[in-house]
Parts: C-alpha cells; sequence; structure tokens
C-alpha cells in the first residue's frame, strides 16, 4: 500500500491526550484506535531542522548535517540551512532512486527543491515563514529561485494561494471575538491558519494529482500558535505580575490553541480519506519527550 507521513510541528501529548478523552479529536482518536499512539523520544536541543532532518533520514543530526537554522559561511556571515546541507539521503530520496513517486510538501531544508520523481513543495514557499528564520537567525537574504519541482506546477499552486476552496469548513478562530494577552499578535498568528489551510489543500490536490507511492507534509501552524499563547497552561502565579495573564485571557489563549489542534484534526481527516487499511498513515511530531528527561 501507500504511505502518508504527516508532521505537526510543536504538537504536545500534554494537549492532545486530555482532547483525545473528551472527544474532541475524533480523526487522530481513530488513528490511535485503529493503531498505535505513543510518546517518541525527541533530542536537545529541541530545534525544528535538526529534528525533522532526523525524521526524514533517520539518522542523529551529526551524521545529517543539519544542525540549526542557520550557520556561518566562509564570508563570515550568517546563511540559511538548504537543501544542500543534508549531508544524508531522505527517505523521499530513497524512494525516489527506486522508481517510487513521491510527493514532499513544506519539509524542512527542501529549498532549492530536489529533483525527485514526482513532487516537491520547498519549505521556503511561505515568503513571511523565511522573513521570520532570517529574523532570529541574523542571517542573510536567502537566495531565489524556483519554489517547486516540477517548475510547470508553479502556476497551479500560485492560483491555489490566491484562490483556494477551503478544504474544510472550519471557522478561523483568531477570527473569533476572545480575550487574549496584550502582547498575542492576532493578525499574524491568524494568517497561520490560511496557510496551514493551503498546505493541506497543496498536499490534496497532489495527492489526487499523481496518488504517490509517499507523500510527506509538514504543517507548521501549532508550533507558531504556540508560542504566543502556551502560557495559558501553566498555572496563572507562576508568571511575574507584569506578565501574568488574566483569567479571561488565559481561556480565550487555551480555547484558541485547542481550537486549533481541533483544526489541524479536521485537516487530517481530509487528507487521509484516501487512505485504506492496506496503506501505512504515521502522523507524529518533533515534540516528543526530550532525551533524558521524563
Amino acid at each position: 500500500g501507500r504511505v502518508a507521513v504527516i508532521g505537526i510541528d510543536g504538537a504536545s501529548m500534554r494537549v492532545i491526550e486530555p482532547m483525545l478523552e473528551a472527544g474532541r479529536l475524533p480523526n487522530l482518536e481513530s488513528l490511535a484506535r485503529e493503531g498505535v499512539m505513543g510518546p517518541l523520544r525527541s533530542a536537545v536541543p529541541i530545534r525544528s531542522p535538526r529534528i525533522w532532518n532526523s525524521i526524514a533520514t533517520g539518522k542523529v543530526p551529526q551524521k545529517h548535517g543539519v544542525m540549526d537554522f542557520a550557520e556561518r559561511g566562509p564570508d563570515g556571515k550568517m546563511h540559511l540551512l538548504l537543501s544542500d546541507s543534508r549531508r544524508a539521503h531522505a527517505i523521499w530520496n530513497i524512494l525516489s532512486d527506486s522508481g517510487l513517486d513521491v510527493a514532499v510538501i513544506n519539509m524542512w531544508n527542501t529549498f532549492p527543491p530536489e529533483k525527485v520523481r514526482g513532487v516537491m513543495i520547498s519549505d521556503h514557499l511561505l515568503s513571511r515563514e523565511i522573513e521570520g528564520r532570517k529574523s532570529f537567525t541574523g542571517a542573510e537574504d536567502a537566495p531565489v529561485g524556483a519554489l517547486v519541482h516540477p517548475q510547470s506546477l508553479a502556476p497551479k499552486l500560485s492560483k491555489l494561494l490566491s484562490d483556494a476552496p477551503p478544504l474544510v469548513e472550519f471557522q478561523n478562530p483568531f477570527g473569533v471575538y476572545v480575550s487574549l494577552p496584550l502582547w498575542t499578535p492576532r493578525q499574524s498568528l491568524s494568517k497561520r491558519f490560511d496557510e496551514d489551510l493551503a498546505l493541506a489543500r497543496f498536499a490534496y490536490e497532489v495527492n489526487r494529482d499523481i496518488d504517490p507511492a509517499f507523500m510527506m507534509l509538514l504543517l507548521p501552524g501549532i508550533d507558531r500558535v504556540s508560542h504566543h499563547l502556551w502560557g495559558a497552561l501553566e498555572p496563572l502565579e507562576s508568571y511575574p505580575p507584569n506578565v501574568r495573564m488574566s483569567e479571561a485571557e488565559s481561556y480565550g489563549a487555551r480555547w484558541i490553541l485547542e481550537s486549533y489542534y481541533e483544526f489541524t484534526d479536521a485537516l487530517l481527516g481530509k487528507l487521509l480519506s484516501p487512505y485504506g487499511p492496506d496503506d501505512l498513515v504515521i502522523v507524529l511530531s518533533d515534540h516528543g519527550f526530550e532525551a533524558g528527561v521524563d
């Protein structure tokens, strides 16, 4: 059968387990019931490029070569790590070289896109994401070039970005007025919802068009939203008074965060609808238990 791997960046069992028990994540619950569920041990430091490249290659960072978001080049300046920074074959390279069609969407360090047998949509597709990486690493301007292989798909991608029908009927939680901490960038986080929706649409369309033997997609929204709203899961008194949420702000932040998990679960249901009992489906996160920490 076919294989689908869907990565949910930053997803935490601390949120997922009580929501599963409450019946709020029906598609994840179905996967857990019919298959296997458990925590994965991650590696310290938990930095997305390191972990996702380990997932893609089966090798520790020291072997695959992607240690961080950026590195200092011979010119003394910081540069974002790219697809040629990976020193080991990823699973999509191995399968493609074996004559199988693959579809890879938004996985870390896939720019420039590799010439696989099938489709690769680079992680540089979302320009705002790259601006953020450059900002916190101090990296120089990222190189420009094709964002998808084959390039003939570029017009279709542009159309889907600007005029794609929604993959699922789910209200953007940031469009609902609830109290949030003053430092929450509501408008910016609202766009994360639209971006995850677009990435899922790309994966759905590509899967339908080429029916690949292997599909791998990374949805970054939960991680980006959690960076701003995770504090709602901690006791209010654990924060200094000057950065403490009110009870209303804590409730609103938690509601939106959990709603985003429900939205992601709805996307999973649509993305996995073409797969049957003879196919292998894996849903995983990079934020498991830290190595050496209970």
